[in-house]
């Protein structure tokens, strides 16, 4: 008996391992992507500034925006990740025109009809996006005009979801995380030439992302193709006698395809509760929505690195595990990721809102942006952190609703926060709060409300779906059958103290700090790191071992 459990605690822990393994290659391509993004951004401050030309290049990329960061976190590819890790799937040619053909003219219909949309409800989308500026003509008409210019990255985003999805379900996490840094590095690439002089700047932004778009799709279809290549090669996907498994597939695919409107609305909390703080912030004067944007966008490094890591490597096995009945793994998954992404995520918060002033113009403060919009992004910043952890616990919670067929429960949830983000944001100028604040908070109170429901709502479900209590390969240790430890109200304390101390370690650097602001920062986050990590090896050693992934590895086998 001791000889069986130890088998099955050596294999949990070996894949508990691979899946760190894998969130740990999706984090470091993620944060290249999101470093090229910030340095994409910075750029876009440094020749625009935060004025009415900011905000009609902010209204026109806030939609290609919002999919780039959908299709770099994976979100896109969710539906089809999740038909393609059926266990009959691998016995079949994936790119085959038996395969494909179902599929082909859906991602064509759809590729086609995003763009002739963009092109055509340009000025209604700008006014939408931007009700202060609704009366300025010669603002709509710059707007409409740059979202023409980058229309074409709508349809790409599409093409480069489905075959991303395919690349997840091979395991392919590396060169499918590889595509947005390619992207970033051709957005950049046009913004070099409008820094030399090579055209309007942002007319040549709008139209970096729209060729960005088309390299980033190019790039993943040539990844898909030369991974099928391996996998044919090894064996897999033999086309002999194929033909009705491939064609089932392919009927698969092409009815996920039909749900990713639901998959994108359900995933994308965030950035709908961002543009709905918009539209509130651009209520109060001139400048308030590219502040806002640009502190988005200072949240979005953890939010992406995180987020990107707990989303896409969990949602295979929890597919795997729905498909299998195995509600016991399904709970364990859930909790793992769930746990991991608090993990992070509260340090980062508190470390970022530590810093926020200091970022916001260390980064900011240069060419023509100037002061009042490095502290308008600053206070921004500073009032959206606090939805940090929400939003990486909710990467996680979507995926976990699409395994197991809840995608209703989850775009509702994001419905509703929108709406509640509008409604508080508009209200409050009528009620005597600044406009310019209303959003940002409005956005973190419905954000933190949609997770917590959400997260009630699904391990309700799986109670009631028969599952056991987590076996002994959580965190607890695999000698004994105890309910899994993941996610006690006593550890989420302790890991929240931690948290804090990394922010106060950071704010007490800064305080003390007499020297220039870019040794500060650095000294800052170094501090707070160090502070993270020695209360994390005193309160939570458990946690201390699973952040120290190598350490965990083995600690946990020679456990089990």
């Amino acid at each position: 008996m001791q000889v069986a459990g130890g088998k099955v605690g050596a294999k949990a822990s070996r894949s508990r391992g691979a899946w760190l393994g894998k969130a740990l290659v999706v984090g470091l391509w993620s944060m290249v992507s999101r470093l090229l993004g910030l340095v994409r951004d910075l750029g876009m401050a440094w020749l625009l500034g935060a004025g009415a030309l900011a905000d009609a290049l902010v209204a026109a990329t806030v939609l290609p925006h919002a999919l780039r960061k959908l299709l770099g976190d994976g979100v896109l590819s969710l539906p089809v990740t999740a038909q393609a890790c059926a266990p009959e799937a691998r016995r079949v040619p994936w790119l085959s025109q038996v395969t494909l053909g179902p599929v082909l003219p859906v991602l064509a219909a759809t590729t086609i009809g995003l763009w002739l949309a963009a092109l055509v409800l340009a000025p209604w989308l700008a006014g939408l996006l931007a009700p202060g500026h609704r009366g300025d003509g010669v603002w709509l008409g710059e707007a409409a005009f740059l979202l023409r210019l980058a229309s074409p990255y709508l349809g790409c985003a599409v093409l480069a979801a489905f075959a991303m999805g395919l690349l997840h379900a091979l395991g392919e996490f590396g060169r499918a995380s590889l595509a947005p840094v390619c992207f970033n590095l051709c957005v950049l690439a046009f913004m070099f030439l409008a820094w030399m002089g090579q055209g309007q700047p942002a007319g040549m932004i709008a139209l970096g992302i729209a060729s960005a778009g088309m390299v980033q799709a190019g790039l993943l279809w040539c990844f898909l193709w030369q991974a099928e290549r391996r996998r044919l090669a090894a064996g897999e996907g033999a086309a002999d006698g194929s033909y009705r498994p491939a064609r089932a597939l392919g009927l698969r695919l092409r009815a996920s395809l039909w749900k990713t409107p639901g998959v994108v609305l359900a995933s994308s909390s965030l950035q709908l509760a961002v543009l709905a703080a918009m539209a509130s912030a651009s209520l109060a004067g001139q400048g308030r929505m590219s502040a806002l944007y640009f502190a988005d966008r200072l949240l979005e490094l953890p939010v992406g690195v995180v987020g990107a890591c707990m989303g896409i490597v969990a949602l295979p096995e929890l597919s795997r595990s729905s498909r299998a009945g195995d509600m016991a793994g399904f709970d364990a998954s859930l909790r793992l990721a769930l746990h991991a992404g608090l993990l992070f995520s509260l340090p980062a918060a508190a470390g970022l809102w530590a810093i926020a002033p200091l970022l916001a113009e260390l980064l900011l403060g240069h060419g023509a942006f100037g002061q009042e919009g490095v502290a308008l992004t600053a206070l921004a910043l500073r009032c959206l952190v606090p939805a940090l952890p929400a939003c990486i616990l909710l990467r996680t919670l979507v995926a976990a609703c699409h395994a197991r067929g809840l995608d209703r429960l989850a775009w509702l949830g994001t419905v509703c926060c929108t709406l509640a983000t509008l409604a508080l944001g508009l209200l409050a100028p009528c009620l005597g709060a600044d406009a310019s604040l209303a959003g940002p908070l409005a956005c973190t109170a419905a954000l933190w409300a949609q997770c917590l429901v959400l997260a009630w709502l699904v391990f309700r479900q799986i109670r009631e779906a028969g599952a056991l209590p987590c076996p002994a390969a959580g965190l607890a240790g695999a000698g004994r059958a105890e309910p899994c430890a993941f996610l006690r109200p006593w550890q989420m304390a302790r890991m929240a103290t931690c948290g804090l101390a990394a922010g106060g370690s950071a704010l007490a650097v800064q305080a003390f700090w007499q020297g220039g602001r870019g040794a500060c920062l650095a000294l800052a986050c170094l501090g707070g790191a160090c502070a993270w990590l020695a209360c994390l090896r005193l309160l939570c050693p458990r946690e201390f071992r699973l952040a120290c992934s190598r350490r965990a590895k083995r600690s946990q086998s020679s456990a089990m």
